[in-house]
């Protein structure tokens, strides 16, 4: 009597890394749909969980620190021995149920992105494998995601030509990958970077056929999985994608950038993907003031139908150019 109930972690007060954690919770996890698809997905993580700083990679690879961790794998600072640079080195984890159709599309797409070579997008370098792991070795970018440069005093205090030249760099970074046929598919404030310098850096192309990042970043149904505040409304149907996939992003991206706030919200991912697929977003000029020009641009970057929304980026950025 008078006894604190038993704890729901199992490892309640037991000294352990969090990673460790994370992972053994993921083992004891009572909905199916949460635990490991099979033993090759645990041993994946495993193996990610042996690199601490010190570690080497394919004996090319010397782990400086972790940047960060997602559902796919992790994002890590390396020295590349062979040629003395520091880069950035992602893992990847084999998505449970992807075809070897889709594979062989995800790897023909990593391909391609190594040929984009523009001042706004992240170079990605190779595509290795090792132990159990998949990896991507990219350019090392330091900075802020977009997503934190908003929220934090910096975002805050930008003027409009700051935001609307970010927006011009992002668009000018994407129109360079869709003249390669590539279409980002997971354009995210998360997946923005600004320099030291402030110049944005698009990241992860293409890697949205494998990526699933977070908890309530990630949904999956049938042939959908992306961030469910950053998705068209004919990727959450599983209908063929374009151009205009991403530019109804961008729009969702510009929202965020221009107003603090996300397009649409939820309690939970079903409830935002409805309203992607049938509720038009509260104009942002209710939330702050903008060029009426600008917000035209933004609602019809938003057009539910494809076929509403700007042809391609060059209208996009005649639009952009002429506001600033």
């Amino acid at each position: 009597e008078g006894e604190a109930p038993a704890s729901a972690d199992p490892l309640h007060g037991a000294s352990v890394a969090e990673n460790v954690r994370a992972l053994v919770l993921k083992l004891l996890e009572v909905r199916p749909d949460r635990r490991y698809a099979d033993a090759a997905e645990a041993l994946q993580d495993l193996a990610a969980q042996e690199l601490p700083p010190g570690s080497v990679i394919a004996g090319r690879y010397e782990v400086l620190e972790e940047l960060g961790r997602g559902g796919m794998g992790q994002v890590f600072r390396v020295r590349d021995r062979e040629l003395d640079e520091v880069i950035a080195l992602k893992t990847l984890r084999r998505r449970p149920g992807l075809s070897e159709q889709a594979r062989s599309r995800f790897l023909r797409e990593i391909k391609l992105t190594r040929k984009i070579t523009h001042p706004n997008v992240v170079r990605v370098f190779d595509l290795g494998a090792w132990r159990d792991l998949s990896f991507i070795t990219m350019e090392y970018i330091p900075g802020k995601t977009l997503s934190q440069w908003v929220r934090d005093g910096e975002g805050k205090s930008a003027n409009l030509r700051q935001k609307v030249e970010i927006l011009r760099a992002v668009a000018a970074g994407l129109a360079e990958a869709h003249k390669l046929g590539i279409i980002h598919r997971d354009l995210k404030p998360q997946n923005v970077i600004l320099t030291p310098n402030g110049i944005p850096k698009l990241l992860d192309f293409g890697i949205a056929y494998t990526e699933a990042e977070g908890n309530e970043e990630l949904t999956q149904e049938g042939h959908f999985v992306g961030s469910p505040k950053y998705v068209s409304p004919e990727q959450i149907q599983g209908l063929p994608l374009d151009a205009r996939s991403d530019i109804y992003c961008l729009g969702l991206l510009a929202y965020f950038l221009l107003t603090g706030h996300d397009a649409f919200t939820g309690d939970k991912p079903s409830v935002i993907l409805i309203k992607q697929l049938k509720e038009p977003p509260l104009p942002p000029s209710r939330l702050v003031r903008l060029p009426p020009s600008l917000e035209s641009l933004v609602l019809k970057c938003l057009n539910k139908n494809p076929g509403d929304r700007p042809s391609d980026l060059a209208e996009v950025s005649r639009t952009l150019k002429e506001i600033v």
